[in-house]
């Protein structure tokens, strides 16, 4: 288990987004973005995939220059950013020990090693190559020299991938008690819950906050997407009804195969959600840390719960998807 160290400085704004773009090759992803982080802020980041959540995270740490408006940081600003491509960048003829020796200089050989063994590199795995570790192994090592320069600005992007239960467990707990500023993006749902308090949704090429929980933000889709279908057709003249009838049924046979996608995702996660509420439901009778023979039930209930919870968060990461290609859809039959 670990935690984060206090930062050593802590400015009240730690970053400014005026009105800002973002993206790649002189071309914006995302646009007209305007946010204050102060060193308070917890904030998930959702949309479906290449909304442009990673490219805000970007922007945000400075690895992506804004191409128009503006981004101020504070004097006193620390980054400490995860990202997989950082992960991808870890040199993999070093050690782990070697690593942090090289980052940290000065700092004693002994405190580094005992700093590595709360991310599962203790005694002589400190001194093995990273070359040939899991991908868990090495998104552990990237997050541990995030979490040893102690940071004010902590940004991750995605960082439960590859992680065992375990681990997950640690972040998540490590990220409670954190100090600085906080920014995940992520899918998965029990992580942005457990750790953040604002919801910023990317989508359409902006950025903006959500007024509630994610359980709110998915009732709020579910309802926005259940009054499109519903919704009445416009009256048409009446020399024109056939058309419209038959452009309907067309449109209908189009848009049928995405709902009924939808539909079955929809059920999926009403399962997932009764299946994850009973699994917590018994993690929390008293009665089953009583008596002897009971860590065998406890250890696979706990194992049922993270997997429901994780088949969850992908399933509401699938609906996002399918209504987006729901939308797609609409706008190609212009609807």
């Amino acid at each position: 288990r670990f935690q984060f160290e206090p930062p050593l400085r802590q400015p009240e704004r730690i970053v400014e987004l005026a009105d800002a773009a973002a993206g790649y090759d002189g071309r914006s992803v995302i646009s007209g973005v305007s946010l204050t982080l102060t060193r308070a802020d917890r904030l998930a980041v959702i949309g479906v995939n290449g909304a442009g959540k990673t490219t805000l995270a970007k922007l945000l740490v400075g690895e992506l220059e804004a191409l128009a408006g503006e981004r101020r940081a504070a004097r006193d600003i620390v980054i400490g950013y995860f990202a997989q491509h950082q992960v991808e960048l870890l040199r993999p003829d070093e050690t782990p020990l070697a690593m942090l020796m090289r980052l940290y200089r000065g700092e004693r050989e002994q405190r580094l090693r005992d700093f590595l063994g709360r991310f599962g590199f203790a005694g002589e795995r400190a001194g093995r190559p990273i070359g040939p570790l899991s991908g868990g192994e090495k998104s552990r090592l990237a997050l541990a020299a995030l979490v040893k320069r102690r940071p004010n600005l902590l940004v991750l992007d995605e960082p439960t991938n590859h992680l065992d239960l375990e681990m997950r467990r640690s972040l998540v707990m490590a990220l409670q008690s954190y100090e600085g500023a906080l920014v995940i993006v992520a899918h998965d749902r029990a992580l942005l819950s457990a750790c953040a308090d604002r919801i910023l949704v990317v989508a359409d090429g902006s950025v903006r906050e959500f007024d509630g929980d994610l359980e709110d933000y998915r009732q709020h889709k579910l309802k926005e997407e259940r009054g499109r279908r519903g919704a009445p057709e416009r009256p048409s003249r009446r020399d024109a009804r056939r058309n419209e009838a038959q452009a309907r049924e067309a449109q209908h046979k189009r848009l049928r195969p995405h709902l009924r996608e939808i539909e079955k995702i929809e059920a999926r996660m009403t399962e997932l959600t009764r299946a994850a509420g009973k699994a917590r439901a018994e993690l929390a009778d008293p009665a089953l840390y009583d008596g002897a023979g009971r860590s065998e039930r406890l250890q696979a209930l706990t194992i049922a719960e993270a997997r429901l919870t994780e088949a969850l968060a992908q399933a509401e990461d699938d609906w996002l998807h399918a209504s987006a290609r729901l939308e797609a859809a609409r706008g190609e039959s212009g609807t």
